[in-house]
């Protein structure tokens, strides 16, 4: 399979806070290389190790040499995936841009019109993200509902947004599935709902949160941002903390990478900040438009881009010159 191999050279940033790019040598796949459109919009690893990428015709899943393409033909109900979420038993769930919803278990796509359970979910806008629990329930986030289900995909309940301001979706230090809304009483105040077994949604009202004008719900966290001079407020609706960042523009998505470093993906690069240390210890890409990035249990990077297809950062690059820095390997011993 062929394949080009990119060394992007260090920049210039002129923000003395902003990490300058290092010498890392990227691997590039394109539609060159098999997969089935240069637009992707996410990139997730399963349970197995397989890397599956969401594009704009069609999923395709790597194995690290070859890839293998999903299109409506093969169960998809539209070609154009925005999002892919991974449960807990290892189903490939599959965000199209309309209302409607699949995944994919054991070598086929399960949608609503050849499974019986996902006949009974009625969803009336399209999903925008998913979040799971330490028991196995879901979440399916549309713009005018949550939709709650067990594990063996039975609903469970709905809420209806009914208009409110929603603040993401995400979970919380107990693994229960959490949802925030601007209060009816102030917009500095948020309620919180979280879904618990048996009990269903419980609302916890009036939690204080700075104003924010955007938000960006992440893998294991609702995180809340807005923009006030030259800095990014952050908001940790889950966790109760606050901090800021110093700010960078043309923020397309923000990925939580482990317990500490969060990656601002932006139409520049991607760019990794560690709020423990609390400043910005690297950057990728600062060329490109990158939609989503994503850490393998290798602690290898993906990138996922609009125009360029899907970069390749060995976890080894990236270990050879973090320990030229710092002799403890800095972030980068995510195993």
């Amino acid at each position: 399979m062929m394949h080009r191999v990119f060394c992007i050279l260090c920049l210039i940033i002129i923000c003395a806070d902003l990490p300058a790019q290092n010498n890392y040598v990227y691997t590039q796949y394109t539609q060159t290389d098999g997969l089935p459109s240069h637009t992707i919009l996410d990139v997730k690893q399963d349970y197995d190790g397989f890397i599956w990428i969401a594009t704009s015709n069609g999923v395709s899943r790597y194995d690290g040499r070859n890839f293998v393409n999903y299109f409506v033909e093969n169960g998809l109900p539209d070609n154009d995936i925005n999002q892919l979420f991974i449960d807990r038993n290892n189903r490939i769930w599959m965000l199209p841009f309309a209302n409607t919803i699949c995944y994919y278990k054991n070598g086929k796509i399960y949608n609503q019109k050849n499974d019986s359970a996902l006949k009974k979910i009625k969803i009336d806008a399209m999903p925008l993200s998913m979040a799971t629990d330490g028991d196995g329930n879901l979440a399916i986030n549309t713009d005018q509902q949550v939709i709650f289900l067990d594990k063996k995909i039975r609903m469970l309940t709905t809420y209806n947004k009914d208009k409110q301001t929603f603040l993401g979706i995400g979970n919380n230090k107990a693994n229960q599935i959490v949802f925030n809304i601007h209060s009816s009483a102030s917009p500095d105040y948020t309620d919180e709902y979280r879904y618990q077994n048996k009990l269903g949604l419980i609302k916890k009202e009036g939690q204080p949160i700075t104003n924010h004008n955007s938000n960006v719900s992440v893998y294991d966290s609702v995180l809340n941002l807005s923009e006030k001079d030259d800095k990014i407020y952050i908001t940790d609706i889950a966790a109760n903390e606050n901090w800021k960042v110093k700010k960078i523009s043309n923020i397309v998505t923000t990925s939580r990478l482990n317990q500490s470093v969060i990656s601002f993906n932006t139409s520049h690069g991607t760019y990794l900040y560690d709020y423990h240390q609390k400043k910005y210890v690297d950057s990728f890409l600062n060329h490109i438009y990158i939609n989503r990035c994503m850490i393998d249990r290798d602690g290898s990077f993906w990138f996922a881009t609009p125009a360029d297809g899907l970069f390749f950062l060995s976890n080894r690059s990236v270990q050879e010159i973090a320990d030229t820095r710092n002799k403890n390997g800095g972030i980068y011993r995510f195993a």
